[in-house]
């Protein structure tokens, strides 16, 4: 290690060569510095929240520029005269030269001093004098030095963590618990804190008694039997939640024990002369903990209470079904049909389609009742896409209700072609009559007894806009029954998958193809009548891959006797003919297989392979299992009938392998790998590189399997069929299904599809014995391509090899190579319990194609925690991942982050002054307060936002109560939104709040502030307000136990008067609760005002409060303009809610209190 200083080492050579194999310049390795940088930034705005910073040691400012671009004000200073001349032109009155160990680089106090890899270049002396500077102007520091690189020249000043804690301390310092996420910058960072500042008042972060209080308030179990599997839910997440606190309080316990022990170790070390800093620090870790046993102790009486809870709530505990139905409920009022605003919006949107096809819909009727068939007509005849006809054959004995209809309608609008044939030709037949006819771009299939949704066109053709490419377009679907009353059974569908087109022909019902299509397949062909559009969806996909699925219901199945939707015995026929078709198609594509029906009636694929094919096998352990499950996997492999050629067993109890346990399994070839060699196996293991072997089974310890064709059965899916890899079904030792696939949604949270459910379970994605494809299947026991695995590995990177790594592993081949993993339902395989994933070490880039966000019964986990929570409600009909919106006055808890979408944060004032404001509010982290995009204050919000902004949603929670003027303001929702964007609000109801003695609001009086315009609560809100506000609790308000006369009130006529002269003459605004409502009182204003067309929504959805809650959720729909203002005002009055007539009388009663 060198030990002299030289300023003029850090030249242009050492940033081109003295980093690292990438030069350190923006450019360089396609901006890897500036990504790099970047993200740092990001990590420090989001765990740190700071406003002003100062790095030591900047270098060419890439760090500066990052957090300036982002609204950061920081500067910085580096020793490097060559540096700081790079840096970028609008940076350079931030970035100065000079020295660590100079005053005069720093000016103020600083939220936060970064200081990364800098202290190891400069004598030990320059470094002290550094972090006396340092810990003077900030009470966070940011810190990293190179622990153990001696080799580098300009490192003269080397020391381990140790070092540099000491000199830290001796400044009033120390390691912060919650510790700065390494991985962000170096292994090695530490965030220091200002001892003295860290958490010194930990601020009863738990209120035994509000704690305790909360818990029987909200969970009172009697009178909740008809939430018991929701209430059970949330005590399980109370549960957990407790008992991650205990851990972490736990943490930080054993965290400020060890700081205490080393503070100890260097108080004796310190001369007698020197100045004890480290008793005062120890003083302050004392108090610390003194609070967390405090903390602990309350925690301790919290989850007794919350245990007691849950044992008297899964004594009356129900089965699944009600969780299912609310599941079902929901999607029900999620896609209601017939809705006129969406149409008219949908009508105005396919206007501006740039490409607006021609739509054939082929409608074979055949002896069908006319109710039904009208039906099925009008379905047609309500779209809002309006270009289409419809081919339409009947047959000459039809009756005779059904033919003067038809060709009434056929003369009436020239959009409908009827033709009457002699004869029943058959549904293939009739439908290619239909074919001959049609002269649309695109060709749809419509069922004469069945009905399309008013958007099913639309939603086509909107595809068709987005990819001009698409050959072939499919939907979801559900059933309805033979009265058009009920609906049920949903199926959401997948991106286009062969190998599920075997279990079942999932892709029928809605399907449009392109017209051209048909010169180069054919004709429906008669032979196979009954299941002829599985042949034909077989053949358009062998003719293109241009395929695409619409997640949406947009056709209705109707149960009727003579349907297949009442069940196969309605058509027995089709059995056979579906294995036709199955057995023709995989002869054409060259499958070598049979396919045929097991002994439940299930398709199942029967592989036969030419020769035995070669493969090497890789089981991993974790550090629990047991070394006997190695024994149990390598019995299962043994039995096979083809066996691996070589087996390595990675796992870190190699070394203590059992002799026996070595030379029961010696004829298999194994090798056995220890952790330490474990990045070699990985990377350069002979087993990757074979190329005489294509195959790797990869399993975990314990993973056993008693059908001899599993290794078979799995390369067969590969070699015959293309998939990069192939797993079973996962079954746990109870026999329920722990793994059948994965799926991943856009929050990047893993969902295992039908876990815990028995083999053969169904749900709204299907049956757990359709095959299917993924992007990962279970990562316990799966055979892979062992030349991507190579390629994958060369390409990336991964750290160990667990299930985590494995699953990052197949995601990244799928993405790589443009394939995907296959699951056989078939072959059955029992492993150890598996706890479950969350996340993988590798993301997806872009969306899971095998993912569906309507279906709510992925798993037993999933259907629990399906339930409509406050936020989800909130957000019922807004998909914030899509959208732009608007949330007003988030404060610190937004309802959307910044991370979920794009999502603009309003309130009336700036941050810093909302900082301000809550400075003193025991019960706001200012801290946490969000920073303000745009500011409302006295301006209409059309005026505090850009005017080419238009928003697809608003979120205003607790906020509609406090403006002087609604109606005004809710006419600024509409300036700001696109038709048919929503404002999600969450209202007070005034029977369990502090508003309970006050009177309702009147539209009168909303009306008065609306044309007197006034921006600021009135006198009279002001005065009612104060001089009637109560203190009630919501327990006693939900069990009408209130008395008012022992109620505490807010103010008095007095202190109103006074603010109300405050008000008016200071011109102070002073913030009050301006309006009034019940759930029901809300409405009813709604209802005055639809009727006198001053607001220009709609209800969309209506929340009444939930029990012991005090708030209720409306979502307002901003409508067309109507040239009819009385349709405009009949669908507004028609979204209203119904309400009891007990609610009314209840809050009339409530007024009389006053």
């Amino acid at each position: 290690m060198n030990k002299n200083y030289n300023q003029a080492s850090f030249n242009a050579s050492y940033y081109e060569t003295g980093l690292g194999p990438i030069p350190y310049d923006r450019k360089a390795g396609e901006g890897h510095w500036l990504h790099f940088f970047s993200n740092v930034a990001d990590r420090i705005i989001k765990e740190l929240e700071v406003k002003r910073t100062l790095e030591v040691g900047c270098a060419k400012g890439f760090l500066v520029e990052s957090l300036r671009d982002r609204g950061i004000e920081a500067n910085g200073f580096d020793i490097s005269e060559y540096a700081i001349s790079e840096v970028r032109e609008d940076i350079e009155p931030f970035c100065k030269v000079g020295s660590a160990d100079d005053p005069d680089q720093y000016h103020g106090t600083y939220d936060l001093i970064i200081c990364i890899e800098v202290l190891e270049h400069v004598t030990a002396d320059m470094a002290k004098r550094a972090i006396e500077l340092m810990c003077r102007h900030s009470a966070r520091i940011l810190f990293s030095s190179s622990p153990d690189d001696f080799e580098e020249a300009t490192h003269i000043n080397v020391h381990p963590p140790n070092y540099w804690d000491r000199l830290f301390a001796t400044q009033g310092f120390l390691r912060s618990f919650s510790s700065w996420p390494s991985e962000a910058v170096a292994g090695h960072t530490v965030l220091y804190e200002r001892a003295d500042q860290m958490e010194d008042e930990r601020k009863a972060t738990i209120d035994l008694e509000g704690a305790l209080r909360r818990l029987q308030d909200i969970y009172p179990i009697k009178g909740q039997e008809k939430q018991i599997p929701v209430v059970n839910m949330q005590l399980t997440q109370e549960l957990i939640s407790l008992l991650k606190k205990k851990e972490q309080l736990n943490k930080e316990r054993d965290f400020y024990k060890k700081q205490s022990a080393l503070l100890e170790t260097w108080k004796a070390e310190t001369e007698h002369s020197e100045q004890d800093v480290y008793t005062p620090l120890k003083q302050n870790l004392q108090k610390r903990d003194d609070q967390l046993l405090k903390e602990i102790d309350h925690l301790h009486h919290i989850l007794n209470a919350v245990n007691s809870k849950l044992i008297e709530c899964r004594r009356m505990m129900d089965t699944a079904q009600y969780l299912w139905e609310e599941g079902k409920n929901h999607w029900l009022s999620e896609t209601e049909d017939h809705d006129p605003v969406a149409f008219m919006v949908q009508k105005q949107e396919s206007q501006q389609f740039s490409y607006r096809p021609l739509i054939s819909i082929l409608t074979p009727v055949y002896k069908i009742d006319h109710r039904i068939l009208k039906e099925t007509i009008e379905s047609v005849q309500g779209q809002s896409y309006d270009r289409w006809e419809m081919c339409v054959t009947y047959t000459a004995d039809e009756t005779e209700e059904n033919i003067h209809f038809l060709e009434e309608l056929g003369k009436r609008d020239p959009r409908f072609k009827c033709q009457r044939l002699h004869t029943n030709q058959g549904i293939s037949d009739n439908t290619n009559a239909c074919l001959k006819m049609a002269e649309g771009d695109f060709i749809a299939f419509l069922d004469h007894d069945d009905l399309i949704t008013q958007n099913a066109l639309f939603e086509m053709v909107k595809v068709m806009n987005r990819y001009p490419e698409v050959d072939f377009i499919y939907s979801d679907r559900d059933i309805i029954d033979q009265d058009s009353k009920e609906r049920e059974a949903p199926l959401f569908k997948h991106a286009w998958s062969w190998v599920t087109m075997l279990s079942g022909n999932y892709a029928i019902h809605f399907s449009v193809i392109k017209r051209k299509l048909f010169e180069t397949i054919g004709e429906l062909r008669s032979k196979y009548d009954g299941a002829q559009d599985l042949d034909l969806f077989l053949r358009v996909s062998e003719a293109t891959a241009n395929i695409i699925h619409v997640p949406k219901v947009l056709y209705h199945w109707r149960k009727v006797p003579s349907s297949a939707a009442s069940g196969i015995e309605a058509k027995p026929y089709v059995l056979d003919r579906q294995l036709a078709i199955l057995n023709a198609y995989k002869s054409r594509r060259g499958l070598n297989c049979t396919i045929k029906r097991n002994k439940d009636g299930e398709i199942q694929v029967q592989w036969q392979l030419k020769a035995r094919r070669r493969y090497h096998a890789i089981i991993y352990m974790d550090d629990g299992d047991d070394v006997a499950r190695v024994g149990e996997t390598l019995d299962a492999l043994t039995r096979q009938y083809c066996k691996p050629s070589q087996v390595v067993i990675l796992s870190s109890k190699a070394e203590a392998m059992p002799q026996a346990l070595r030379d029961k399994y010696d004829h298999l070839n194994i090798s056995w790998v220890s952790p330490a060699a474990e990045k070699i196996a990985l990377t350069n293991l002979e087993i990757l590189s074979d190329s005489n072997v294509n195959y790797l089974f990869i399993l975990k310890a314990g993973v056993v399997f008693d059908d001899r064709k599993v290794s078979h059965d799995f390369i067969a899916w590969l070699e015959e069929a293309g998939y990069s890899g192939a797993s079973g079904k996962i079954l746990d030792h109870n026999g329920l299904i722990q793994n059948a696939g994965y799926v991943m949604t856009p929050q990047k949270e893993l969902i295992e599809p039908y876990k815990k459910l028995l083999p053969g379970s169904g749900t709204t994605y299907g049956s757990a014995n359709w095959y299917r494809q993924y992007l990962a299947v279970s990562e316990c026991c799966f055979m892979v391509n062992r030349e991507h695995v190579q390629q994958a590995l060369f390409n990336w990177s991964i750290q160990a090899f667990n299930r985590e790594s494995l699953l990052g592993l197949q995601h990244f081949i799928c993405q790589a190579y443009e394939t995907s993993m296959v699951y056989d339902p078939f072959i059955l395989v029992e492993a150890p319990p598996l706890p479950p994933l969350k996340t993988v070490t590798r993301e997806l880039q872009g969306a899971d194609p095998y993912y569906h966000p309507a279906v709510w019964d992925w798993n037993s986990d999933v259907l629990k925690n399906n339930v409509m929570d406050r936020k989800k409600k909130l957000l019922s009909k807004v998909d914030v991942s899509q959208a732009m919106g608007v949330e007003i006055g988030p404060l610190m808890r937004p309802i959307v982050t910044k991370e979920e979408g794009r999502v603009f944060y309003v309130d009336h004032t700036t941050t810093d002054e909302l900082m301000k404001k809550y400075a003193d509010d025991p019960n706001v982290d200012v801290s946490m307060i969000e920073t303000v995009d745009f500011v409302w204050g006295e301006k209409t919000l059309r005026e505090a936002i850009p005017s080419h902004y238009q928003f697809d949603y608003v979120i205003a929670s607790h906020v509609i109560e406090h403006v002087p003027d609604v109606i005004g303001w809710l006419n600024e929702m509409d300036d700001i939104l696109k038709v048919g964007g929503k404002v999600c609000l969450a209202i007070p109801d005034k029977r369990y709040t502090f508003d309970y003695a006050r009177r309702l609001t009147t539209a009168a009086e909303w009306i008065d502030a609306y044309l007197h315009q006034i921006r600021r609560p009135s006198p009279r809100q002001i005065f009612d307000f104060y001089a009637h506000a109560v203190h009630i609790d919501v327990k006693e308000a939900w069990e009408s136990q209130v008395n008012l006369e022992q109620c505490e009130k807010f103010g008095s006529d007095e202190i109103a008067w006074d603010y109300c002269k405050k008000g008016m003459e200071e011109g102070a605004y002073v913030d009050v609760h301006c309006s009034v409502f019940t759930a029901e009182s809300f409405c009813r204003l709604l209802r005055q005002l639809f009727q006198l067309n001053l607001l220009n929504f709609r209800v969309a959805k209506f929340y009444k409060p939930e029990p012991y809650t005090l708030e209720f959720i409306v979502i307002l729909e901003k409508l067309p303009k109507f040239q009819d203002l009385d349709e405009k005002k009949r669908l507004q009055l028609q979204s209203l809610p119904a309400f009891e007539n007990d609610e009314k009388a209840d809050e009339e009663k409530g007024d009389d209190k006053q």
